[in-house]
């Protein structure tokens, strides 16, 4: 988060944020919101252009599983496990 670690209990708080603001806002509540939220509650000050950055991150399908324990060490195993090209039904992409 911008030069600051993350906490150790991150998912847990976020379980709770979201659900607490999500309460709080109803219909208004956005992954926005709950940047903010962390933010705020992690006590940091932060720069108004960082809130769309956390929030993506977030709440994209792409990243939100990143945040979470493990998650490099999974990548890391399916990188070894399905290297291009080390099965002969896989290849490269682009071949």
């Amino acid at each position: 988060m911008f030069g600051h670690a993350p906490p150790p209990d991150l998912a847990e708080l976020l379980d709770r944020l979201k659900a607490d603001l999500h309460e709080q806002h109803g219909a208004k509540y956005s992954h926005e919101i709950l940047a903010a939220g962390l933010y705020a509650h992690l006590d940091i000050t932060r720069q108004d252009q960082e809130t769309p950055f956390v929030a993506d991150a977030l709440g994209g399908p792409r990243y939100d599983s990143w945040g979470w324990d493990e998650v490099p060490e999974a990548l890391a195993e399916l990188h070894r496990t399905y290297e291009w090209g080390s099965s002969p039904t896989r290849t490269s992409p682009g071949a």
